[in-house]
């Protein structure tokens, strides 16, 4: 046991940092109180540490550079989890900015011939299998957009309205394991129809192209009323 200096309490000797410049070759202070003193000479001296991080950093950046690359790498890899939830909270709060930039790299690796085309198209191809239902939303949503559309409907929502109908066109029923369904819209955007969950249902091209720019004689989709009920997406 050994009494720390600064609390005055005694403590196992493996809470104490070897130092050999004190007896016994442990430091004086346990390791908690010499954080805490740490922080408070760091916090009432932070003018004079920028200073000397700022000299430090310019009289060798290349090494400085190269040395907190490999501390980022280590704080990563030693709290992943917590790295993963930061990343999240950035984009969703700058999620135009982040895309706008990955769209000018993607632009710019292609111009520059950095990208493999054709690894770049089989990457696109197992994307589209993996998630077509998200393809085929993001596409609906794009082009309501250019259509100046109000509204968006996500991947999930889409999920839960094919769900609905059970996998199946909403008119002729027939199913999507025999044909592949559309997004459409119930009352047409030529019509003032926005692109929301309430307005989209999911039908077969045969259907969707009969259907055309029609107003159907109901307000809205069967699924709405059941699904507002329910609270499927409140």
């Amino acid at each position: 046991m050994k009494t720390c200096n600064r609390c005055k309490l005694d403590k196992p000797e493996s809470e104490f940092s070897p130092a050999k410049a004190y007896r016994g070759g442990l430091n004086a202070r346990c390791k908690q109180c010499r954080r805490e003193s740490c922080l408070e000479w760091y916090y009432s001296h932070r003018g004079i540490v920028a200073e000397r991080t700022k000299k430090k950093y310019w009289a060798d950046p290349e090494t400085a550079r190269a040395k907190s690359l490999i501390v980022a790498k280590r704080w990563y890899y030693n709290n992943q989890e917590k790295a993963r939830a930061n990343s999240k909270k950035q984009w969703a709060k700058n999620l135009d900015r982040y895309r706008a930039i990955a769209r000018e790299c993607a632009r710019r690796y292609l111009a520059e011939g950095r990208v493999d085309k054709q690894k770049r198209k089989e990457s696109q191809q197992r994307y589209l299998e993996k998630y077509p239902e998200r393809v085929k939303v993001t596409k609906n949503n794009n082009l309501s957009k250019r259509r100046a559309a109000p509204g968006t409907v996500t991947a999930k929502q889409w999920k839960q309205i094919v769900l609905f109908y059970g996998r199946a066109c909403a008119l002729c029923r027939v199913s999507e394991s025999e044909v592949p369904l559309t997004v459409d819209h119930f009352i047409p955007i030529s019509k003032g129809g926005i692109n929301d969950w309430t307005n989209v249902w999911p039908l077969c091209l045969s259907c969707n192209s009969k259907k055309h720019n029609k107003i159907p004689a109901e307000p809205q989709p069967p699924h709405v009323i059941i699904m507002q009920k329910t609270g499927t997406f409140d």
